[in-house]
C-alpha cells in the first residue's frame, strides 16, 4: 500500500503595518527631523550674527588704527575748543582733538570730534574727522557703531617743556548690527600715541 505524500502547511502572515504603528513611526521621524533642522538653523544664524559683528568691529579697528597713524605723524597737538592752530594740553580730557598734518607749511589742520548718532538717541555719538580745520566733516565709523564716550588726554604740547607730545585716546560704546538689537556687543578701547617728530 502506497503512503500518501506528506504535505507541509505554512501559515502565511501577509499583514502590513497597522495605522497606529505608521503614526508612531511618522511622529518619531518628524520630531527627529525637526530637531535636526532646528539645530542647523541655530548654527547658521549664530554664524551669520558673528560675521555681522566681526565686520562692524573691523570697521571700528580700522577707524582707530587710521586715527592713531595720523596723530602719530602729526604735530602741534591741540585738545579742546579754541584756536586749533595753537598747541594745547588737556589733562582732564576732551572729545575734540586737532593737529597739523605735517610740519612743512602750509600744514593742513586735522580735527577729530564726536557728532550725534543718526539713531537720534540722546547720549549716542559717531566719530567724525575734518582735514580742513573743521570747515567740513566726514563720518569715520559705521552706523552700526554707537560711541558713548570719546576722550582725548593730551600732554607735552607746551613749548620748551621736556616732554614729548602724546595723546591718550579712550573710546567706549557698543556695536549693534542694523535690525538686530539682541546682538549688541559693548566695547572699550584705548590707545596711547606719541608724536613721532622729536619735540623735546
Amino acid at each position: 500500500m502506497r503512503r500518501p505524500p506528506v504535505r507541509f502547511f505554512f501559515k502565511s502572515d501577509r499583514r502590513g503595518f497597522s495605522l497606529l504603528e505608521l503614526l508612531v513611526a511618522s511622529g518619531i521621524f518628524t520630531i527627529a527631523s525637526f530637531i535636526g533642522v532646528s539645530s542647523t538653523l541655530v548654527v547658521v544664524d549664530a554664524n551669520r550674527n558673528a560675521r555681522a559683528i566681526s565686520i562692524v568691529m573691523s570697521n571700528l579697528d580700522f577707524a582707530l588704527e587710521e586715527m592713531v597713524r595720523n596723530v602719530r605723524t602729526g604735530v602741534a597737538y591741540h585738545c579742546g575748543g579754541g584756536d586749533f592752530t595753537v598747541p594745547q594740553d588737556c589733562v582732564a580730557g576732551d572729545s575734540t582733538f586737532a593737529f597739523f598734518e605735517k610740519q612743512i607749511p602750509p600744514p593742513a589742520t586735522w580735527v577729530y570730534r564726536l557728532w550725534p548718532h543718526p539713531n537720534g538717541v540722546p547720549g549716542t555719538w559717531q566719530m567724525q574727522k575734518s582735514k580742513n580745520a573743521g570747515a567740513t566733516f566726514s563720518d569715520i565709523t559705521a552706523r552700526d557703531i554707537v560711541i558713548e564716550d570719546l576722550t582725548f588726554y593730551v600732554t607735552g604740547t607746551t613749548i620748551g617743556d621736556i616732554e614729548q607730545p602724546q595723546a591718550l585716546i579712550v573710546i567706549d560704546g557698543f556695536v549693534e548690527p542694523t535690525g538686530h538689537p539682541e546682538l549688541r556687543a559693548d566695547f572699550a578701547l584705548q590707545s596711547t600715541v606719541v608724536q613721532r617728530i622729536p619735540d623735546i
